[in-house]
């Protein structure tokens, strides 16, 4: 017989923007942010010959990274569309007794004096696959052109994304859980379209969220572009601001450096100011 106030009651599916709940987001993609800082410094460190002081994140969302890059004592600015995200990064900053670091606003359309600097920094960093967000060339060589107004020459722009591999079957499914305290997430995604010549990408995503007594699914669509290697480092090449300096992957291993191949997928593009 089922109890009054049993969790299964209380399950409830909506449809809406992931994006839009910036508490699950920071649980279910905030796992290996340790791994993640560990391969920035080490390429702070490796890559160029600047002293890494200041750093950008666009597409910061919740400030996952920049409040622990923070607590390293570098100086941090980041820049999300999500006004959701933005407060909530910014309310994390000022409960750790620091700064406000986010502002809202558009990956291929920022300033200096929109991220309320002066003068650019030496280093910025876009992981998994924010940049694929931006569904146009157009969009693209915008973004390039905004990246290099903040970053100083011979500084670094670090990027991670999935490439559409040219060989090799894609891996087109992916599920993976985080708890903190009391709260669970886990996040399924799955390629509902795709199309390599429009260069579109379709996934469907879901936050399975539990609390005690309570479980919601939140159903909604992400929409990808598409990069083959090859499309990808034309992208940064046209540009002429970029150029290529060190590759690795997901794993964060920064032991060595992986090979580019025609059967690359999970790559992290380490790019020099030129």
């Amino acid at each position: 017989m089922t109890q009054p106030n049993s969790p299964e009651e209380k399950s409830t599916t909506i449809a809406g923007n992931l994006y839009d709940y910036p508490s699950y987001y920071d649980v279910i993609f905030g796992a290996d942010w340790r791994r993640e800082i560990e391969l920035l410094k080490f390429c702070f460190e490796q890559h160029t010959e600047l002293e890494v002081k200041q750093l950008f994140e666009p597409a910061c969302g919740t400030g996952r990274l920049l409040i622990q890059l923070a607590k390293l004592d570098f100086e941090v600015t980041g820049l999300d569309l999500n006004p959701r995200a933005v407060k909530y990064c910014n309310q994390r900053f000022k409960r750790a007794g620091r700064t406000e670091a986010a502002v809202c606003g558009d990956m291929t359309d920022f300033s200096l004096s929109d991220l309320t600097l002066q003068k650019p920094m030496q280093a910025a960093f876009n992981p998994i696959n924010s940049i694929r967000h931006l569904l146009s060339e157009d969009q693209m060589q915008s973004h390039w052109q905004c990246m290099a107004e903040v970053i100083e020459l011979g500084g670094l722009y670090i990027v991670g994304l999935h490439l559409s591999p040219e060989v090799g079957t894609p891996c087109d499914a992916e599920s993976w859980t985080a708890s903190r305290g009391q709260l669970t997430v886990c996040s399924h995604l799955q390629t509902t379209d795709l199309d390599l010549t429009e260069r579109i990408e379709r996934v469907a995503m879901s936050y399975d969220v539990t609390t005690p007594g309570q479980k919601l699914r939140i159903d909604g669509e992400l929409i990808f572009r598409t990069y083959s290697l090859e499309q990808f480092t034309q992208s940064f090449e046209n540009s002429a601001n970029w150029k290529l300096c060190a590759v690795y992957d997901f794993t964060y291993d920064t032991s060595q450096q992986i090979s580019l191949t025609e059967a690359s997928e999970d790559v992290i593009f380490v790019l020099q100011r030129t």
